[in-house]
């Protein structure tokens, strides 16, 4: 995959640095975005992401979905670490849930519940 194409599908903002938000959150949403440039660049079998979510914008969201959805496509295993299960739990097969750093809960991710969500 072409450099240029992949700067196309993960779109670093110009005006960043004019954004309302922090120039602080706006240069980690670049730089995520950018790092996620640089994962799907590397074609790899295998990608672990650990807390993709924090620090993007609703657009950022909908691109890193889309980078998701392109990797399962192809057939790569995804390990993703996050607190949003809203969006962890889309595209996944199974999920497993930490509590204070034990196993409190494995399954199908279709099955999982936000928490104080009713069985």
């Amino acid at each position: 995959m072409a450099i240029e194409r992949l700067f196309d599908k993960v779109p670093a903002r110009r005006k960043f640095l004019r954004s309302p938000r922090s120039e602080y959150a706006a240069c980690l949403d670049a730089v995520k975005r950018l790092a996620l440039a640089r994962t799907l660049l590397k074609d790899a079998e295998v990608v672990l992401l650990d807390e993709p979510y924090g620090e993007l914008d609703p657009p950022g969201f909908r691109l890193l979905d889309a980078a998701l959805d392109a990797l399962q496509a192809r057939g790569a295993t995804v390990l993703l670490a996050t607190h949003l299960l809203e969006h962890g739990r889309q595209g996944c097969d199974s999920a497993i849930v930490l509590e204070e750093g034990r196993l409190a809960w494995s399954g199908p991710a279709r099955d999982l519940r936000e928490p104080g969500a009713a069985p």
